[in-house]
């Protein structure tokens, strides 16, 4: 009788992912501004990472748009 070969998938290892992210950053803020992160985030009850993430894209949708320029031909 032949061998039976079974394959064993093999789990990933560190914490699972939460969010669709590709990448993670560090970052280094001064306390006052930490502070004010963390008051917003508790007062939309949600965690530090995810009031960051809010603030960030709040920035970027009230930015205004820049016109990109035409190469000349």
């Amino acid at each position: 009788m032949a061998k039976v070969k079974t394959f064993v998938r093999q789990k990933k290892l560190g914490r699972p992912v939460t969010v669709e992210a590709v990448k993670a950053i560090g970052i280094r803020l001064p306390e006052k501004l930490l502070d004010a992160i963390d008051e917003t985030a508790t007062q939309q009850g949600v965690n530090r990472s995810e009031a960051i993430r809010r603030l960030c894209e709040q920035a970027i949708a009230a930015a205004p748009k820049r016109a990109k320029k035409r190469k000349a031909d």
